[in-house]
């Protein structure tokens, strides 16, 4: 049976063993839901990653000693419009 789905879908038996090992009893149903849950959640943990990294960006530039308040002003302005515009 396993090798006629094979032929059928145009895999092969390791990668159709491999998802059979994945998926296990899975609907069709739960499994695009599984897999659209993982999507989500690569892009939730890029968008944290991409914040965390601006946070980390102003902190430093804020925390420069020997900048004057105008300054430290407009160094955050240059940075939040330029990541205002890159997202």
């Amino acid at each position: 049976m396993s090798k006629d789905l094979c032929r059928e879908h145009g895999i092969g038996p390791a990668t159709f063993n491999r998802w059979r090992r994945k998926s296990g009893e899975m609907e069709v149903t739960d499994a695009q839901t599984v897999r659209r849950l993982e999507d989500e959640n690569r892009r939730l943990k890029e968008l944290v990653a991409d914040l965390t990294l601006d946070k980390k960006t102003l902190e430093y530039m804020l925390s420069k000693k020997g900048l004057r308040p105008r300054q430290k002003r407009r160094l955050a302005h240059l940075a939040t419009a330029d990541l205002g515009s890159a997202g």
